[in-house]
């Protein structure tokens, strides 16, 4: 893998983009089957590969496709990641409250605990592509919607338009569109991303490889 990413820095260096997108789309691979097999990797790991990436999108930072290539790398260290993180040790004492539709949050409102009345959201029964929590349409900060100390399992959630504070999910498909994003202190664990191709995802991807747990996008 090191070794793919390592070539494309050097192809885009020499101007042979397609070459270099060939090697991220290969090592991108790698990384995908690494998570399918269970293996693991050390900080280091995620954090030279990602210095790599930022070296070849340097190299080249007109092109989109690149761009968008070395994206879709970040978003598989992302997954990667989040596929070795283990879950709070006191996730087993906390108050579950199982619900099997999505769960609507109006504007100007905060969902924790004291709504729930309970701070474990179970939403495993839902479909893997229903969402979970549903905030009002905008899905902008404008909508003042906070969702805060509560571990969330299962379905899916849009990140965008929310500010998360102090939240863990647990084997939920995130979807980011490039919109406003607030994470402070929030946790992924065993999760999968749906991105849009964008700057912005590739910016919270990379963080997300990188095991931080604060981004702040607006």
């Amino acid at each position: 893998m090191a070794s793919s990413v390592a070539a494309a820095v050097q192809e885009t260096a020499s101007g042979n983009i397609t070459q270099a997108e060939v090697g991220i789309d290969r090592a991108a691979a790698i990384v995908s089957a690494a998570k399918f097999r269970s293996e693991s990797a050390t900080p280091d790991f995620f954090e030279s590969t990602s210095g790599q990436l930022d070296r070849a999108v340097a190299r080249a930072p007109q092109n989109a496709r690149l761009a968008e290539h070395a994206t879709q790398m970040r978003i598989e260290l992302a997954q990667l990641r989040s596929a070795q993180e283990t879950a709070p040790p006191d996730t087993r004492s906390l108050k579950k409250v199982a619900i099997i539709s999505p769960y609507s949050i109006p504007r100007d409102s905060t969902f924790d605990p004291s709504v729930l009345g309970g701070n474990f959201v179970d939403a495993t029964q839902m479909a893997s592509s229903a969402e979970m929590l549903e905030p009002p349409f905008s899905r902008s900060f404008a909508d003042n919607v906070r969702v805060q100390k509560l571990t969330l399992a299962g379905a899916a959630q849009t990140l965008d338009g929310i500010r998360w504070r102090d939240v863990t999910f647990i084997g939920t498909r995130l979807r980011y569109q490039g919109g406003e994003l607030d994470l402070q202190n929030v946790h992924f664990v065993h999760c999968t991303f749906g991105f849009a191709n964008n700057d912005r995802s590739a910016r919270l991807a990379a963080a997300i490889a990188l095991g931080q747990s604060s981004i702040d996008l607006p």
